[in-house]
C-alpha cells in the first residue's frame, strides 16, 4: 500500500502510468491493487496472472505493457520519495548519452521500524558497463529509470540474477547516470533477499556469474 501510494502521489509535468504485476499473491496484495485501481482509474493498471509465472516473466510482462518513453522500476516492498519521477525524467532528457538513471536510496529497517543513517555511496556521476561489472551490486533496483526503447524485444533468461542481466543489457546501450539525492526508500528485512559479503566465496561466485551474464548480453 505504501509503495503504490508513493507512486500515485508523484507530482510531474507529464502523464505516467502505474503498471502493477501480481503473480498470484495470497497475502492480500490483490485486494490492495484492486482498491488503488478503483481509486485511480486509468492510472493504476493491474496485471493479474491466472497461473504463477515467476518473478522474471512477471517483470517482462509488466515492462512490455509500458507505453512511456521511460520505465521506472519499483519493487513492491520499497517506496518513492517526492520528486523522484520528475527529477529522473528531467535528467534523462538532459543527458541523451545515458540509458539509465539511478539515485541514492534511504534504508528502512523493517524489523526495528526505523531508518538507517543515510550514507551516500561514492560513485561517478556518469559511468559505463565496465564500472557496473566491477561494482555490482552498487544500487537498488528500485532506484532505476531507463529508456524503454532499449528494452523492446528483450527476453530474460530464467535465473536468480535476471535483474543484473537487465542492468548489463541496458548499460551496453548508453552511460549510467547517478544522482546523489535520495529519491526512494529501500526496505530491508522482508522478502528473500540476502546480503553478499565481498570477502567470502559467495561474492566470487556472484562476480563470476555477472561476467557470464555480460558475455551473454553482448552476444545478444
Amino acid at each position: 500500500r505504501q509503495c503504490l501510494q508513493s507512486i500515485v502521489d508523484q507530482e510531474t509535468d507529464f502523464s505516467f502510468e502505474v503498471i502493477v504485476g501480481d503473480d498470484c499473491s495470497t497475502d492480500g496484495t490483490q485486494a490492495i491493487i484492486k482498491e488503488f485501481a478503483g481509486r485511480y482509474p486509468g492510472l493504476v493498471k493491474p496485471v493479474f496472472h491466472e497461473k504463477n509465472v515467476g518473478n522474471c516473466h512477471n517483470l517482462i510482462l509488466v515492462y512490455k505493457k509500458a507505453i512511456g518513453e521511460y520505465i521506472a522500476h519499483m519493487d513492491g516492498d520499497d517506496f518513492m520519495l517526492p520528486g523522484k519521477l520528475k527529477m529522473q525524467a528531467e535528467e534523462l532528457d538532459r543527458n541523451p548519452d545515458c540509458a539509465i538513471c539511478l539515485h541514492a536510496m534511504k534504508q528502512f529497517d523493517q524489523h526495528n521500524l526505523r531508518f538507517r543513517k543515510f550514507r551516500p555511496i561514492n560513485v561517478p556521476e556518469k559511468s559505463d558497463v565496465a564500472f557496473l561489472l566491477m561494482n555490482l551490486p552498487f544500487f537498488s533496483h528500485s532506484s532505476k529509470m531507463f529508456r524503454s526503447e532499449y528494452h523492446k524485444g528483450l527476453e530474460l533468461p530464467a535465473g536468480e540474477f535476471f535483474d543484473c542481466y537487465l542492468h548489463i543489457h541496458h548499460a551496453l546501450r548508453g552511460k549510467i547516470l547517478y544522482l546523489k539525492d535520495a529519491l526512494g526508500v529501500y526496505r530491508f528485512g522482508v522478502g528473500l533477499s540476502t546480503a553478499i559479503n565481498n570477502d567470502n566465496s559467495d561474492y566470487v561466485i556472484f562476480k563470476t556469474k555477472m561476467l557470464k551474464l555480460a558475455i551473454d548480453a553482448i552476444e545478444y
